[in-house]
């Protein structure tokens, strides 16, 4: 439950990011095992049953309308860009490097913001942080963090890379079922995403630079 409730707080962090509209998604998209709409279905029962079952800081207070809505827009368009990339990269023929940086881009872009939606903790209260303070002061040296993910260095691999962990992420069971989510959901949700970052700021430097020597 104490996942949840951070969920349920971070889903109200106010962040303000000018986003261009993603390119469109070609008719031989890539496949989905289910669709970006039915996900957002998931996505807004899951807003629901947040509302009903968690605090979210103040007695009564629900997930703002207005936070929700910058939620869902960057988690649906995140995948419609990811796949117009695709379909950009399979097209017989020239292939766009100019709509693959410019979606490359978007993809880092919203996913930053859907990341900090999510996942970034609520300011502490001044009892919070003096306990924290004191608990740092007290505790022993903490574990070094796990490595990074390698991000690939070429266009193709990350291409694939996107698709694979967009697809783990937006299938974690934190968007399909508030009340059954746990740590390592929670954990593994902001693993995939931090990655789906790191690869769209790689693809955009690569695929804008091939770009640039191709026209």
């Amino acid at each position: 439950m104490k996942v949840l409730a951070l969920a349920s707080i971070t889903f109200l962090t106010a962040i303000v990011v000018n986003g261009q509209q993603p390119p469109p998604v070609a008719d031989n998209a890539n496949p989905q095992d289910r669709s970006i709409k039915d996900r957002s279905i998931d996505l807004e029962r899951t807003r629901r049953d947040e509302n009903k079952g968690v605090v979210t800081g103040k007695p009564g207070e629900s997930m703002a309308e207005s936070k929700f809505n910058q939620i869902k827009e960057d988690f649906e368009q995140i995948q419609v860009t990811q796949s117009a990339i695709v379909a950009a990269y399979r097209k017989p023929g020239k292939i766009d490097y100019v709509l693959i940086a410019s979606g490359a881009e978007q993809i880092s872009k919203r996913g930053t913001r859907l990341k900090d939606n999510l996942f970034a903790p609520p300011p502490p209260s001044k009892e919070e942080k003096k306990k924290k303070d004191k608990d740092k002061k007290a505790e022993s040296p903490s574990e070094p963090e796990a490595p990074a993910r390698p991000v690939p260095t070429d266009i193709k691999t990350l291409v694939a890379e996107i698709d694979n962990t967009l697809a783990m992420f937006v299938s974690n069971a934190m968007f399909s079922n508030a009340r059954t989510v746990n740590a390592d959901d929670h954990a593994r949700a902001k693993s995939d995403l931090e990655y789906v970052i790191a690869l769209g700021s790689k693809l955009h430097e690569l695929a804008g630079a091939q770009a640039a020597t191709t026209n």
